[in-house]
């Protein structure tokens, strides 16, 4: 009896953090529940249009474990804008703020970080407009942008690694993780399931696709998908290139200035990409 009061505060909390869990949980609307194995095609995607050059997807995977938001967008949208945060050995943001601050039609958490005494560092490439924020680390892949030299409007490109003499070629870039497909193969990893978040490009380069997954049910995050399952996903949309950003606890979509998919006990981020039209 003498030990019941000390396991108490501890016995309260992991009840409340079950119960804030369960309420979170229950009060989410799950998007329609579909198989891995159904998705093959484009076809098999049902597109809303969010406004001209922007549309929208959802889902849900592993028996509701596993809640899937797609963004897919045209990269000749007349009017379109990239625009970027990035923050060295600053407390963070959360990704609400940033895309009210800009006023963003879609926007994603992007760049891995180091994290000391709740300040945090991005660990790998920021690029913006030709101005380097934060350097590259050549353990990792990014996502670039350039202007295509007929049209004027923007591409985007995949690299495997950050280095110096391939991001020369670009004036913006955004670090992530890994390269998860490349010219329609996909390239094994662990099979850890996560949330996760990622993008894809086609071909061309003219159409990115944003995949953020968010692991229900588990507040450790060991729910969710892998990186293949993310590069299936990819791949029946129609992308050939596919890498992942920093997912985890860190994922987050914002579609205008609500969040889409965000994991139970979110963390704050300091680097962000959106895109808004004039």
């Amino acid at each position: 009896m003498g030990k019941t009061p000390d396991r108490l505060p501890g016995f309260i909390f992991l009840s409340a953090l079950i119960l804030l869990q369960t309420l979170f949980f229950s009060c989410s609307t799950l998007p329609k529940k579909e198989s891995l194995a159904s998705l093959r095609s484009p076809a098999d995607f049902e597109w809303e249009t969010l406004q001209e050059g922007f549309e929208f997807t959802s889902f849900s995977l592993n028996g509701g474990n596993a809640d899937c938001y797609a963004v897919r967008i045209d990269l000749d949208t007349d009017g379109l804008e990239l625009v970027h945060e990035s923050l060295i050995k600053n407390p963070g943001f959360f990704l609400t703020e940033f895309a009210e601050k800009y006023n963003t039609v879609v926007a994603i958490n992007t760049t891995p970080y180091f994290m000391e005494d709740k300040i945090f560092t991005p660990d790998g490439v920021t690029r913006l407009d030709g101005t380097e924020i934060t350097p590259p680390d050549e353990r990792y892949a990014a996502l670039c942008f350039f202007k295509d030299t007929e049209t004027g409007n923007l591409r985007a490109k995949i690299i495997g690694r950050q280095e110096p003499e391939i991001l020369d070629a670009y004036d913006t870039a955004f670090g992530g993780f890994f390269v998860t497909m490349k010219d329609g193969e996909f390239i094994n990893f662990n099979q850890i399931t996560r949330s996760r978040q990622g993008c894809a490009t086609d071909d061309e380069g003219r159409i990115l696709y944003i995949l953020t997954v968010i692991s229900r049910n588990h507040i450790r995050d060991r729910n969710g998908l892998t990186y293949n399952d993310c590069s299936e996903i990819f791949k029946a949309m129609g992308a050939t290139q596919a890498m992942q950003f920093d997912g985890g606890h860190s994922t987050a979509l914002c579609i205008y200035t609500e969040m889409e998919g965000a994991p139970f006990l979110q963390r704050r981020v300091p680097a962000a990409i959106g895109f808004r039209v004039r």
